[in-house]
């Protein structure tokens, strides 16, 4: 009993307390890592499957999330270096791609460039030559090549030295359908070979320059003073000269030289005499151009003492003749039949140590050949050889046009003849001079072996040709003979000459001139006045009136007008048919027109 007193007492005091400090105890110890591990893991095993499965699917859940966190920020940082790559290689392509095309465009741009400078001095070389400058402008059609400001200005040029009116207005018309903007030397050229100013040119080249933002300079306005000269519009070339002042521009001696020019040409010389005094007042001293200006105006008009009057003018004022000056002097002494006067000239040539040249010897040739002295012209083919000057086509051509018109056909075919074999390439002067002397003395037969030889040497016939064929064509219907121009089927130019006979074969004389104006229309030439009066002297001559009244009619509606020749015609035949009203109402316009 004893024992279960102190077991019971043992229980209920001292035990409570033992477990107390025990757990005390097992806490403060369990506070260390090795401890808590221990505790942990005796724990984890206390633990039953249920929560271990718990905690993998969380884990497992929280990989996935974190997986799919990770492919979505790997996935945004990829397309972004991705992206910066690609910028990179599509910017290095890009460049490599531009840089190619860049080379490509340079190298065509080149080539180009090239072309367009080769172009233009072959067409410098051959400006004279009409035949090679047309195969040059082929040439640069077929080259596919865009010609620049610099090429059209040439080729303006070389078209515009051969009156070739209609090329000059197609090339302005491709310029702008090609968009090349057009330099002030083009415009300048351009206005310098335009011949009239039907198609309000000078408005036009105004509208391009503020366009463009193009300033004239003197070089400008002195060729747009020389246009307006060339169109008789004296008060404007007066108004260049004011304008040029208002614009700080000073008026050089070309610009002077080019009023004076004008008046002479003009024959007002009272007008050029005065702006060659306000030139003078100017402080300008007068170059030996200004006289040479006056002593051929002056000398055309065969006003001699006005001519020495200006020579002795150049004595006091010690200015020294030139090769021009004494040229002009020949000219208008010889035009003026003053054969006299041609060896006095060439003393003064001399005495000036100024040899004769070929133009010299040209001026000379064709005035002894047109009065028929082919003594004295042989005498001057020996004094060539003496200062070793070497005949040119010009000298062939008064030759050949000499002997032609006197009928000497056999020499005139001789000189033809030697004028190939020298190497001097007959020219479409030559060829016209020929078909007209054989023209006038019916030599229709020899008309078309020198239209083959037009063809074997490329010469393209101009409105001179055309209308010496109209004129043979008509001649020989008068006369019988019915020229045909057989052989030239082939022809590349046939038409032009087909035309002719063609003409002939239409039934109405109003279908004939419709058809000789559509031939030549389709060939880029106009008929001019001349073609006017040889069609109207052939019906005046055929009595025809009514179809002269409805040729005048139909070609004033295209702007070309009878000229003096013509009226002077029409006024005859109207009175030889006592047809004296129409005759008047002639003689009024004439007088209307002065």
């Amino acid at each position: 009993g004893m024992s279960a007193t102190l077991v019971r007492f043992f229980y209920l005091n001292y035990l409570p307390r033992l477990v107390l400090t025990h757990r005390l105890a097992i806490n403060t110890l369990s506070r260390t890592p090795v401890l808590q591990s221990r505790k942990f893991a005796t724990r984890s095993k206390k633990k039953k499957n249920g929560p271990k499965k718990k905690q993998q699917n969380s884990q497992e859940r929280g990989q996935e999330k974190g997986q799919e966190k990770g492919q979505e920020r790997g996935k945004e940082r990829g397309q972004e270096r991705g992206q910066e790559k690609g910028q990179e290689k599509g910017q290095e392509r890009g460049k490599e791609r531009g840089q190619e095309r860049g080379q490509e465009k340079g190298k065509e741009r080149g080539k180009e460039r090239g072309l367009n400078i080769e172009f233009n001095k072959l067409l410098i070389q051959n400006q004279n030559n009409i035949t090679r400058v047309q195969e040059i402008r082929q040439s640069i059609l077929d080259s596919e090549i865009t010609p620049d400001a610099k090429l059209y200005t040439t080729l303006v040029s070389c078209f515009g030295k051969h009156g070739q009116t209609e090329v000059i207005k197609g090339l302005r018309r491709e310029m702008a359908e090609k968009k090349v903007k057009p330099s002030l030397s083009f415009l300048t050229t351009w206005m310098k070979y335009y011949p009239l100013d039907k198609d309000n040119m000078i408005e036009s080249i105004s509208k391009e320059m503020r366009l463009h933002q193009i300033k004239g300079n003197t070089i400008f306005y002195t060729t747009l003073m020389d246009f307006f000269g060339r169109n008789r519009k004296f008060d404007q070339m007066e108004r260049i000269l004011v304008e040029m002042n208002s614009l700080k521009l000073k008026p050089d001696d070309y610009t002077y030289h080019t009023m004076i020019d004008c008046y002479m040409k003009a024959e007002k010389f009272v007008e050029a005499e005065v702006s060659f005094n306000k030139m003078k007042q100017s402080n300008k001293k007068p170059s030996v151009n200004f006289f040479n200006a006056f002593i051929h105006g002056f000398g055309k008009m065969r006003m001699f003492e006005k001519v020495n009057q200006f020579l002795d003018e150049m004595k006091q004022r010690k200015i020294l003749p030139n090769h021009l000056t004494f040229n002009i002097l020949l000219n208008c002494y010889l035009k003026g039949n003053k054969f006299e006067e041609v060896g006095n000239v060439l003393k003064q040539m001399s005495e000036h140590d100024i040899h004769p040249s070929i133009e010299t010897f040209n001026i000379i040739i064709d005035a002894y050949g047109k009065v028929a002295n082919f003594d004295k012209v042989d005498e001057l083919f020996g004094q060539m050889k003496q200062y070793n000057i070497v005949p040119n086509e010009k000298t062939f051509n008064s030759l050949i046009y000499a002997y032609g018109r006197v009928g000497q056909f056999s020499k005139m075919e001789i000189v033809f003849e030697q004028m190939k074999q020298q190497n001097i390439c007959p020219d479409l002067k030559t060829f016209n001079s020929i078909i007209d002397n054989y023209g006038k003395k019916n030599k229709f037969d020899k008309i078309e072996e020198i239209l083959l030889q037009m063809k074997k040497y490329k010469i393209v016939p101009d409105i001179i040709t055309f209308n010496t064929l109209i004129y043979c064509y008509l001649k020989s219907q008068r006369s019988g003979q019915n020229l045909v121009f057989n052989s030239l089927n082939d022809h590349d130019e046939a038409i032009f000459f087909s035309m002719v006979y063609n003409y002939g074969t239409v039934d109405t004389t109003t279908g004939k001139v419709d058809f000789c104006l559509d031939q030549m229309k389709q060939h880029g030439l106009k008929p001019d006045n001349v073609t006017m009066g040889i069609v109207i002297d052939h019906y005046l001559l055929e009595r025809e009136y009514q179809t002269v009244d409805l040729i005048i009619s139909e070609m004033e509606k295209i702007g070309i007008h009878p000229n003096d020749v013509t009226y002077q015609m029409l006024i005859k035949g109207y009175k030889n048919e006592g047809m004296f009203e129409k005759a008047n109402e002639l003689e009024e316009k004439i007088k209307q027109k002065l």
